[in-house]
């Protein structure tokens, strides 16, 4: 076989590329190339004779030399495909990947921490009540109907804990002031391990932040709910609201609305949660809707809530 005229060393250096092969010596010093693909062979993009054209087998003379070449050749072509070579690319590959993907959350939450919360457009003047929280708030679809005739602004924040919605919530324009708003906060930030103090002392941090924002705004804060997925943290959801309802006591536009005893069925949750057992269902939120009315009938100022019963004014644009 004729390999060209550059030493058989410089050939294999200059080699770019080899099929995944099999290379097989034997004892009158030829060696058998096995090409997975029928036909002409490169070897550092140099034409080699094939001596059988049907055959996928090249058979060349070779020294000692180039067989401990092709040898070491097979070698490293072998390395490149074996378990451990995948394995690491695998890894690299999912490395960047979370590396990308991260980069983009940390870029999103530090982009939604510089916005309001949600649904700051839309109706605003008289009747109007802001509903602010995690994905119970965001949640509930049929709040403007279960609500009427208030006019009803969801900005709930889907798995959002209190740091995000006290600093959203600094964002907002003082320019549109509801009636009333409406928080259901707590809930995530005991899943998440917080104990009830800690969870406490960030709902005085966000009332805080609405007292001084919104002076005299009246707040409603609804009782944590006692959802079967997280059953086992009820103790610490039960000792977060009692520090809520301590608080509501020394602070006269604060109202705790304590909800959870109509979701309760022999003291255990209810038939008022979706699959999930942490969300509620459609007979949950009508409990949810009950209990505010009431609430806010009681605490309101009557002329308030009596020119709100009469009907749903007509919106003004929000200035």
């Amino acid at each position: 076989m004729i390999l060209g005229d550059a030493p058989v060393g410089r050939q294999l250096d200059q080699l770019p590329f080899l099929p995944r092969s099999q290379f097989e010596a034997d004892g009158a010093g030829l060696i058998g190339f096995v090409d997975e693909q029928p036909g002409v062979a490169r070897l550092a993009q140099r034409q080699i004779r094939v001596l059988n054209p049907t055959s996928s087998m090249l058979l060349w003379s070779a020294t000692a030399g180039m067989k401990a070449e092709l040898a070491g050749l097979s070698h490293r072509l072998l390395d490149a495909f074996s378990p451990r070579a995948t394995i690491l690319k695998i890894l690299l590959g999912l490395t960047v990947f979370s590396a990308i993907v991260g980069g983009w959350l940390v870029l999103q939450h530090r982009v939604k921490m510089h916005t309001p919360l949600p649904d700051a457009e839309g109706p605003q003047g008289g009747c109007v009540l802001w509903f602010i929280g995690s994905s119970s708030i965001h949640r509930w679809v049929t709040l403007e109907q279960d609500m009427r005739p208030w006019i009803s602004h969801n900005r709930g924040v889907e798995g959002a804990m209190l740091p995000e919605l006290r600093q959203r919530f600094a964002n907002e324009k003082v320019s549109a002031r509801p009636d009333a708003m409406v928080f259901y906060v707590g809930n995530n930030d005991i899943a998440d391990r917080k104990s009830a103090a800690e969870t406490a002392a960030q709902f005085r941090q966000l009332v805080a932040t609405e007292m001084a924002k919104m002076p005299g705004v009246p707040m409603f804060t609804i009782s944590v709910k006692p959802s079967p997925t997280r059953w086992p943290l009820r103790d610490v959801q039960v000792a977060f609201d009692q520090h809520v309802r301590q608080l509501a006591m020394r602070l006269g536009n604060l109202i705790f609305v304590d909800a959870s005893a109509g979701l309760l069925s022999d003291g255990r949750p209810g038939p008022f949660f979706l699959e999930d057992g942490v969300h509620l269902n459609p007979a949950g939120y009508r409990v949810w809707a009950g209990a505010i009315h009431d609430a806010l009938v009681e605490h309101l100022p009557a002329p308030a809530t009596q020119h709100c019963a009469k009907g749903r004014p007509t919106p003004l644009a929000k200035g």
